[in-house]
């Protein structure tokens, strides 16, 4: 019995310890080391919700997007809609329509800005939305961000294009291509 009882000891040991190392169920307990800021990868989707390309995919996959939901928070992402969508006649199912108007994709942008400012304890990894499938220029949508809040990080590929216009902001890496991953800045590693 006492030999059970030590094997079961030892197994209530490991898990206590492994939830002391858990930072989620830490998170209440001072610690020597800072816990790094809650990151929102920021996509550009269609308002279909159809994340099946590009940084929408790698939000659907890796970062808790939600299919069907084009719009907004979902998980640690946020859509920020570029392409509209349409129904069949007779069919229910949304499907991925036309590039969106400028104008309506800086209103989506308005809306994530508004919820960047209202999220000061998070940061932003802001792809460059609207540049892959959508079309659009950077020239045309970097501008759109402008007045973001410093919690907002922007790939390094608008870095040029923010400071013609004398705008700093801080820079995460790049996501270029989604088969090859990530490239990270030292600053944002940092963080």
């Amino acid at each position: 019995m006492l030999k059970n009882l030590s094997g079961t000891f030892a197994a209530v040991k490991a898990f206590a310890q492994s939830l002391s190392a858990n930072p989620i169920l830490d998170a209440g307990i001072p610690s020597a080391t800072p816990a790094k800021r809650k990151i929102i990868f920021t996509f550009g989707s269609n308002e279909a919700g159809v994340h099946l390309a590009g940084a929408a995919k790698c939000a659907l996959d890796e970062h808790g997007a939600i299919l069907g939901q084009g719009v907004g928070r979902q998980g640690d992402s946020y859509a920020i809609p570029t392409k509209g969508h349409y129904i069949k006649p007779g069919e229910t199912q949304k499907r991925i329509g036309r590039t969106l108007p400028l104008t309506d994709v800086e209103n989506y942008v308005n809306e994530f800005l508004a919820y960047a400012v209202a999220n000061p304890d998070v940061d932003f990894m802001v792809t460059q939305i609207g540049t892959g499938y959508a079309g659009f220029d950077s020239y045309d949508i970097a501008p759109l961000f402008g007045d973001a809040p410093s919690n907002c990080w922007f790939d390094t590929a608008w870095q040029e294009i923010f400071e013609e216009e004398d705008i700093t902001f801080k820079y995460w890496g790049t996501f270029d291509n989604p088969v090859d991953g990530y490239e990270y800045t030292p600053e944002y590693l940092a963080r």
